[in-house]
C-alpha cells in the first residue's frame, strides 16, 4: 500500500508489542491483572476487542502487526490490523498451519509490496498477488511459454519472479507467492493456490 509520499506500509512497519499493562490499562475496572494473560489466551473474541481498541488509540496503519502478551508459538501472538474494515484478523492457516499474511492484504502495484511483512511471520512469507499483479504474470506466461521467470515492477521497484512453466498452466488465478528475504534481492517464487483462498478478496481487475 503506497501513501501519499510514495512510500509503501515497510517504510513505517514496527511492530507493535503489546504489554499486558498497556492492555489491562484498556479493560473494563473488573478486570484484574493477575487473571488477563489467561483471558486473552482463553476468550478471543475479548482479545480481539482490546486489539481493536489499541489499534484504534495508536491509529494504525491498515495491515499493521500486533504482538500480544500471550504464547507466541505457531504465530499464536501474532494478530493483524484491517483498518480499511476496521477488524483484527487472525494470521491465515491454510497455507501453513504457522499461519500467514491474510488474502484481505493482497501485493501489487499500487497495493503492498510483496516483502512489507518479510519479518513480521514467522517460519513463512506467503502473499496473496492482487488481480492486477495475477493477469500481468500470467500474460508473461502465455507470451514466453518456454520461461520459468520474469521481471515485474511493483511500487517502483523491480521483483524478481520464478516460477514452474509446467506447474503454474491452468493455476495463475488462484497462484499465492513465497517471498524471499532481502539477502536474495527483491525476489519471489509463485505457487498455485486454492481458488477458495481468494474468496475473501476485493481487489480491482
Amino acid at each position: 500500500m503506497i501513501d501519499s509520499n510514495g512510500y509503501s506500509i515497510a517504510y513505517y512497519r514496527m511492530r507493535e508489542y503489546v504489554t499486558l499493562d498497556t492492555i489491562w490499562s484498556l479493560c473494563p475496572s473488573t478486570i484484574k491483572l493477575d487473571e488477563l494473560s489467561s483471558l486473552l489466551q482463553e476468550d478471543t473474541e475479548f482479545r480481539d476487542k482490546l486489539a481493536k481498541k489499541y489499534a484504534l488509540q495508536r491509529n494504525l496503519h491498515n495491515g499493521a502487526t500486533l504482538e500480544f502478551p500471550v504464547d507466541g508459538y505457531r504465530n499464536m501472538n501474532l494478530l493483524f490490523w484491517d483498518n480499511i474494515n476496521q477488524r483484527i484478523l487472525e494470521p491465515f492457516t491454510e497455507i501453513d498451519d504457522y499461519g500467514s499474511v491474510p488474502p484481505e492484504f493482497v501485493v501489487g502495484d499500487g497495493y503492498f509490496n510483496p516483502d512489507d511483512w518479510i519479518d513480521e511471520v514467522d517460519h513463512n512469507s506467503f502473499v496473496f498477488p492482487a488481480t492486477p499483479l495475477i493477469n500481468e504474470m500470467k500474460e508473461f506466461a502465455i507470451e514466453n511459454p518456454e520461461k520459468n521467470s520474469m521481471i515485474v515492477t511493483i511500487n517502483k521497484i523491480d521483483y524478481s519472479v520464478k516460477y514452474d512453466k509446467d506447474e503454474m498452466k491452468g493455476n495463475w488465478d488462484s497462484c499465492i507467492l513465497e517471498v524471499n528475504t532481502y539477502s536474495k534481492g527483491y525476489s519471489f517464487t509463485v505457487y498455485p493456490g486454492d481458488p477458495e483462498w481468494r474468496e475473501t478478496i476485493i481487489d480491482e481487475d
